[in-house]
């Protein structure tokens, strides 16, 4: 009787120590398999906002391009405004400058003389006249349509950045996964010593050695690029809200059309502001979509530490 007691108090302990180790692996992995949820959220957002701030840049510097465009438009208009209002002065004819139709109606007249040739030239000389202020009139409002793009694909970045960061949820999480990481190894601990052979330490040693590495997860870094990207998403709208106003403005039928000395200069001012924003723009969205990526590649090196360890866990037995 004796022995049978003796022999139950060896045996109890080690059944005991192999429902603990299931209890605390299963523990780990409950744990561990939410902050692998988590990262999974965080790098989906951060995929989306990549597409994001890359769409804003790329509409930004098409914009530019169009308002770099419209300035060579607008060159050669001035070019014709001038010879066609050099030919009246040369007939004779004092330029009055402060109408918004002088120069068609320098043409119209042009046009109107019985000389063929005068005429014919004049004719031609408008024609041209026309349809360089059509492609100018639609350069303008290609860049004011793309740079009004841009502002809210940064307006959007801005806000799904400031969003995607580690909340007291992951934290709390992220605590649990190694708490019962450490949890494990105590137990583990205790086995060796009591040199217990019914269960395979060397697979609970495998857990430890890839869930230990949770403890090295820095959500800070994470949560700086996000913080990056919130940033210059946020530079971008501005850039590009002014930007559009002023490309707006600048295409106007009343800025267009004064061709007085203090006209042309005010138009030319404000489609250089237009096309200057349109560049910060193009360049803060592209500044926002290197943070955004970075912050991809942060959440992946998390997440390859977290699927590591699951994928040891999910050949536990």
């Amino acid at each position: 009787m004796q022995r049978l007691f003796l022999l139950m108090c060896l045996i109890a302990p080690l059944s005991a120590f192999a429902s603990d180790f299931d209890s605390a692996v299963n523990a780990v992995r409950d744990n561990c398999s939410l902050v692998a949820n988590d990262l999974d959220s965080l790098k989906r957002m951060a995929g989306i906002n990549t597409a994001i701030s890359s769409v804003g840049a790329v509409a930004s510097g098409v914009g530019l391009g169009a308002g770099i465009a419209k300035a060579q438009q607008d060159a050669k208009l001035s070019a014709i405004d001038n010879e066609l209002a050099q030919g009246l002065t040369d007939a004779g004819f004092t330029i009055i400058s402060d109408t918004s139709t002088a120069v068609d109606k320098i043409a119209e007249f042009l046009r109107s003389t019985e000389l063929p040739n005068v005429k014919t030239a004049a004719s031609a000389l408008q024609d041209k006249r026309d349809k360089i202020i059509a492609k100018s009139t639609t350069l303008g409002n290609v860049r004011t349509g793309l740079l009004a793009g841009a502002t809210v694909a940064n307006v959007a970045g801005a806000t799904i950045a400031t969003n995607n960061k580690s909340d007291g949820l992951l934290w709390q999480d992220l605590s649990k996964c190694i708490a019962s990481v450490k949890d494990l190894s105590n137990l583990y601990m205790q086995a060796r010593i009591s040199s217990d052979t019914t269960i395979d330490l060397s697979s609970v040693q495998d857990i430890i050695s890839a869930c230990s590495a949770v403890d090295r997860i820095d959500l800070a870094k994470i949560d700086g690029r996000a913080s990056g990207a919130t940033g210059a998403s946020v530079v971008g709208a501005s850039f590009g809200a002014v930007g559009t106003i002023t490309s707006a403005l600048a295409n106007t039928q009343r800025i267009r059309n004064d061709i007085t000395a203090s006209g042309q200069t005010t138009e030319k001012k404000l489609n250089t502001t237009a096309n200057i924003m349109a560049g910060g723009a193009t360049v803060a969205g592209t500044t926002a979509t290197i943070f955004n990526a970075s912050q991809i590649r942060a959440i992946n090196s998390a997440s390859d530490i977290v699927e590591h360890c699951m994928g040891v866990l999910n050949e536990y037995k």
